[in-house]
């Protein structure tokens, strides 16, 4: 008995015998054809969890790129917390650090 499992977006489909040896077809295969009529449904490429894993994966890289791009703030953030060049609160600097500040907390959560 064959298990399968869609890869590169359904073509070929891959499986792994009882014996541990990972066999490899395409959807048009003989054997897969009969796998299917036999009542066999083949597992999805990516798990939930994999796709769960990459999605973090994904939102801790955009959150590092977003940090990366906005670090000249800091330098008129604590210039205004110093008191040395005070900062209209509703500058935009101010919404840009409250971003930065979630985009490290996702990162510590993720």
């Amino acid at each position: 008995m064959i298990n399968f499992k869609l890869c590169n977006n359904g073509q070929p489909v891959v499986g792994t015998r009882e014996d541990g040896v990972i066999v490899s077809y395409t959807i048009e295969a003989p054997e897969y054809k009969q796998w299917l009529l036999d009542g066999g449904m083949p597992e999805p490429e990516f798990t939930a969890l994999e796709i769960s894993k990459d999605t973090a994966i994904q939102k801790v890289q955009i959150a590092l790129s977003f940090l990366s791009s906005t670090d000249w703030v800091e330098a008129y953030l604590i210039k205004h917390y110093l008191g040395i060049e005070l900062l209209d609160q509703a500058s935009s600097k101010f919404a840009l650090e409250q971003q930065r500040k979630d985009a490290k907390l996702l990162i510590l959560q993720g």
